[in-house]
Formats: C-alpha cells, sequence, structure tokens
C-alpha cells in the first residue's frame, strides 16, 4: 500500500506542468490589447434617438406607441417601420443636408415624383404646402397620394440645414398616422432647445459687382433668380419643358456623391455608392476648372403620365463654396440640350 509520500511523488509533475501553464498565461496576458467595440444599433423601437450633426449640437425625438427603429442607412439618420392591422404599413424617414436644399418646390416636386405624379407650378405651392407650427417650431408640411400609396413630408430650415421628416406608406394608414405623425414633429429637440430657428438666408448670392456671368444658350429664357438660386432658366418646345437652376452653397454642402443621390432620390431612383461614382459621372470644363456632372433619367413617365423626367447636373467646387447647375425636365428636351448645357458650363464665371 503506498504511503502518503507516495501519493505526492505522483502529483509533483503535474503541479509543476500546471504552474508553468499558469505563468504562460500570465504573460500572455500582458501582451492583450483592449478595444472598444461599437455597439450594435437595436432593431427595434428605441424610446428616444440622437444624433450628432455637424455643427456639434444634438438632435433628438421620441417615436410614437408601435413605431419601430430601423437601422439607418445613409443618407437617412433615422428610420422607422410602422405597422398596422391588415399588413397595412409606413415607412418614416430623417434626412438632413447643410445649406438650404432645393427649394421647397423643388422637394415638393421630389416627393410628388416619388409617387409619380406630374410636377407642380410655383403658383400651386401654397395650396400643397402649408406652414405648421408644431412644438414651437414652424414645419412645412405636404400630403399627397397616389394609387392607394400616401407620402406625408415635413420641412424644417435651420441656420446651417434643411431637415426633412418623411412618412410613406399605404394611404389610409398613413392618413390614420397623422396625428402620431404630428407627435413625432413635437417631439423634435435640435440643439437642445425647441425654439423656432430664424428663417434662412439666401446662400452667399453674388450682388452688385460680385454677380456669377455666363452666356445664355440659344432658347434659354432667362427667369427672375429668387430664394435659393443665383440664376434661372426655363426652355420649351411644344408640350415637353425643361428648368435650368444655378445654386451656391456654402462648405462642403453634403459633398459630391449625397448630392448626386439626392437627385437621384427626385426621379425614385435607388442611391449609388462611392465606387459608382466614377462610372456614374464625368468630368467637364466649367468656369475655368472642372465639374463633376451626371446625366439621369427616371425608369417610368411622371411628366403627364407620357414623359420620363431626365437630370442633367453639375457640381463646381470653387473657394469653399459648392455650385449646383441643374437642368430638370422631360427626358428627350433635356437630352437634346445637352450639348448646350456644357457648353454653358465652360463660360460661366465664378465671383
Amino acid at each position: 500500500m503506498k504511503n502518503l509520500n507516495d501519493h505526492t511523488n505522483e502529483f509533483r509533475p503535474l503541479a509543476l506542468v500546471l504552474c508553468a501553464a499558469a505563468f504562460l498565461a500570465a504573460c500572455d496576458r500582458e501582451k492583450i490589447s483592449t478595444y472598444n467595440v461599437p455597439k450594435e444599433e437595436p432593431e427595434q423601437m428605441a424610446p428616444a434617438a440622437k444624433i450628432e450633426s455637424d455643427s456639434d449640437s444634438e438632435a433628438k425625438w421620441t417615436a410614437p406607441q408601435g413605431w419601430k427603429q430601423q437601422t439607418a442607412t445613409p443618407p437617412r439618420l433615422a428610420t422607422f417601420l410602422v405597422e398596422g392591422e391588415g399588413g397595412q404599413r409606413a415607412d418614416v424617414s430623417v434626412t438632413a443636408f447643410p445649406g438650404g436644399t432645393g427649394s421647397d418646390l423643388e422637394n415638393v416636386n421630389r416627393w410628388r415624383g416619388q409617387l409619380t405624379l406630374p410636377p407642380i407650378a410655383e403658383a400651386d405651392l401654397a395650396g400643397a404646402l402649408k406652414k405648421t407650427d408644431v412644438g414651437g417650431r414652424q414645419f412645412s408640411v405636404a400630403e399627397m397620394e397616389k394609387d392607394g400609396k400616401a407620402i406625408r413630408g415635413a420641412i424644417l430650415r435651420r441656420e446651417d440645414r434643411t431637415w426633412f421628416f418623411k412618412m410613406t406608406g399605404d394611404a389610409p394608414f398613413v392618413a390614420a398616422q397623422k396625428e402620431a405623425f404630428a407627435e413625432f414633429l413635437k417631439s423634435v429637440r435640435i440643439g437642445g432647445t425647441p425654439a423656432a430657428a430664424p428663417e434662412p438666408q439666401p446662400p452667399t448670392a453674388p450682388v452688385a459687382n460680385d454677380r456669377p456671368g455666363w452666356k445664355t444658350p440659344a432658347g434659354w429664357q432667362e427667369q427672375p433668380a429668387g430664394g435659393m438660386r443665383a440664376g434661372s432658366f426655363s426652355i420649351a418646345e411644344d408640350d415637353r419643358k425643361a428648368d435650368v437652376s444655378i445654386i451656391v452653397l456654402g462648405g462642403a454642402a453634403g459633398g459630391t456623391l449625397a448630392n448626386i443621390n439626392r437627385w437621384r432620390q427626385q426621379l425614385a431612383l435607388a442611391p449609388i455608392s462611392e465606387t459608382d461614382l466614377t462610372a456614374q459621372s464625368q468630368k467637364a470644363e466649367a468656369a475655368g476648372g472642372s465639374a463633376t456632372v451626371v446625366d439621369i433619367v427616371g425608369e417610368s413617365p411622371t411628366i403627364d403620365g407620357k414623359y420620363k423626367a431626365r437630370i442633367l447636373g453639375a457640381i463646381l467646387e470653387r473657394g469653399g463654396q459648392i455650385w449646383f447647375v441643374k437642368m430638370n425636365g422631360e427626358d428627350a428636351l433635356v437630352e437634346k440640350q445637352k450639348p448646350a448645357f456644357l457648353e454653358f458650363l465652360k463660360t460661366m464665371q465664378l465671383p
């Protein structure tokens, strides 16, 4: 029979192995680096959401009961799914862009294009876009419907950016969510205060002896420039029409890709990625330098139900400012005017 010393001798090699393993593990721990792993966004509804704006101010809002927060992809800052009985549903998006981001008419017509509704004229805007005071802020709210689908959109203009809140979905369900949408707008807090922001000033408008210059192509009718526009033209052939706008914004104005995707959204097209940008655009001579030019065509007739819409847009970066030259109108007419558009860019003289 083995004595205690015999058992001790048996376990001594094992003890030595365990001690050595513990020592090596301790050494390895000294080499371990720590990392902060970003927490994944929850798929389900959060009681409140916030983002950090470029001006380091916070944007916060409270989601109404039943709104489920989804993962937001650029240019969206927030996305919500709202579901009702019988499979009815709606999508809610929150986006924001630096500067004025187009006129109210352009934004309303962009939404109308998403429902394949024809664009409206400036004279019709007052009936389509209502100024509404919500929670101490003045929102511009539009409602539109076609073929059982509806959009309720709200525009909030701040000093440094424009915010868009939009619900899209089954028309009866969007109508039923009117009060919830209003409560959502009421909960919005930007910069920590609900006080209404001052009305935005026009972009850096070249005035007096600091105006831009250009040579107007034949057939272009120059129109009074106002609001965000530093220049404006109309083109018409028979019942086909096109509009040309010139807008200047300070800073990066959201970046080239974001603005191209904004134009694509106006034609109800999916956004492109940074890797697609080179293939989807071209460089052209403009104002003594170069510009990024895109030529985008809608997939279905949205003008009078028989013509496709087309956008020919140029983005010029000059002296800390971004100039946007855009022709928007009937597909064939815009295509015909493309040589004149490219020649127009060459004649531009920017202050």
